[in-house]
């Protein structure tokens, strides 16, 4: 049960991050994940497998759920990063400037 919600959202994380790389977007990706995985997931997981905080010890299933967290968290932060560096590179063409000129992440991007 657990491997398939996992399936679900690391689809949408896999595409959405291949995506973002195509758009040669790394750095916000890479600080998503690092987020959604040290900050949700693996704090949610230690806690619910391991402590009694929940109130009780759910062990292995207990982990599961916390990485299944952490990757929904993950998809949806991704997503939303795609559909903003998508309507980002829609504004640049309606205002015809190429995709060069582009800046994300702070940065300006030069390919």
């Amino acid at each position: 049960m657990f491997a398939a919600f996992f399936q679900i959202a690391d689809a949408l994380v896999i595409g959405a991050q291949g995506s973002l790389r195509g758009y040669k977007v790394t750095l916000m990706p890479m600080f998503i994940m690092l987020i959604s995985f040290w900050i949700f997931a693996l704090p949610f997981g230690y806690s619910l497998a391991v402590t009694e905080f929940w109130n009780v010890q759910l062990g292995a299933p207990g982990m599961w759920t916390g990485m299944c967290i952490g990757l929904f968290v993950c998809a949806a932060l991704m997503v939303w990063r795609m559909n903003y560096v998508t309507s980002k590179c829609l504004e640049l063409e309606k205002k015809n400037l190429s995709f060069d000129e582009m800046t994300l992440d702070g940065f300006k991007l030069k390919l």
